[in-house]
Order: structure tokens, then C-alpha cells, then sequence
């Protein structure tokens, strides 16, 4: 497995980025649907995990279930969330992100975006992970881009879900379950 090309002594050792996906959402026909019951729970479980880990910026996207996904973390904290949209093609909403967090490089941040979590991981100079499962809303990745690929940790929050071994398949991170 190769290294990434980012350069990661432009970060500051000392940033953390928290990154997660929306919580749950209703799976209708309407183009931005809201977080179920369950997803207000994990929204409000995330920002018990955080409460005391020192975030000082919030990055979501534009989608309502990303914003109300760290609204309970950023009312607790009095932070006003950056909106960065997503984009067609998705790569420009990831380089977004990332020039964000650059400029945010005495912040610890959390973002909130999709299941494609894993390339803003990637293009901050982590591993490039698999994107996460459409039944999977539990993860909870910390990433020091300081520390490139040796600088991401997987956790979980929020109620447990039945997780298949292929959507657990993060063995780059030797993470076991």
C-alpha cells in the first residue's frame, strides 16, 4: 500500500477532525428528508460523545439531515456551523471540505457529511477507506491529518447496529470490529 501524496506538515499537529456520517433519515421520495426518531437520538448521542472533546468548529453539508445531525452538538457548544455543499461531481465538495479544514487548522471540527465520509478522510491524507454502508450510521472517525494514515481511529456512538463483516471490512485501520 502506497503512502498519500498530501503533504501533511501543512496540518497542525495538534488539529483533530472528527468525522461522521448523518444519523438515520426517513428513505422516502422526498429530495431532503429529515432525521427518523432514531436519528434524533444518535444526533443527540454524538453530541454526548463530543461534549467534552474540545470542538470548536462544525462543518455539514447543506442536506437537512447532515445540519440536524450536529445541531444538537452545535447548540451545546454555541458553534455556528460552515455549510459546504455537495457537489456534481462530488470530488469538488471533498477538496472543499478539505481547504476548509485547513484553514480551520487550530480547530478541532467535526464533520457531518454522507456516506462518502471516506474520501474527505482520504483527501485530508488518511487512508482511503471503503465507502460506508447505506445501513451504517455509527461510525465515528477521529483523524489527525498531521499524521496522515497513521492518524485516523475508528469508534462508534450512539445504539449498536447489526453490522455485516463486509461493511466492518475497515482492515486498513486494523480494526476488528
Amino acid at each position: 500500500i502506497m503512502q498519500s501524496t498530501k503533504d501533511s506538515a501543512v496540518y497542525n499537529p495538534a488539529q483533530r477532525v472528527f468525522l461522521v456520517r448523518h444519523a438515520e433519515r426517513f428513505n422516502d421520495s422526498r429530495e431532503d428528508p429529515p432525521l427518523t426518531a432514531e436519528g434524533e437520538q444518535r444526533a443527540k448521542a454524538l453530541a454526548d460523545t463530543l461534549r467534552d472533546a474540545g470542538v470548536t468548529a462544525i462543518i455539514t453539508s447543506q442536506w437537512k439531515r447532515a445540519n440536524d445531525t450536529a445541531q444538537p452538538l452545535a447548540d451545546l457548544r454555541k458553534i455556528t456551523p460552515e455549510v459546504i455543499p455537495t457537489t456534481d461531481p462530488p470530488h469538488e465538495y471533498f477538496q472543499a471540505t478539505a481547504n476548509a479544514l485547513q484553514r480551520l487548522k487550530d480547530d478541532t471540527v467535526l464533520v457531518v457529511g454522507h456516506i462518502t465520509i471516506s474520501n474527505i478522510i482520504a483527501e485530508l491524507g488518511g487512508p482511503q477507506l471503503p465507502t460506508i454502508c447505506e445501513s451504517v450510521f455509527s461510525d465515528l472517525f477521529l483523524l489527525v491529518p498531521a499524521l496522515g494514515w497513521d492518524g485516523l481511529t475508528r469508534l462508534r456512538y450512539g445504539a449498536g447496529e447489526e453490522i455485516s463483516p463486509r461493511c466492518r471490512n475497515l482492515s486498513e485501520l486494523g480494526a476488528d470490529g
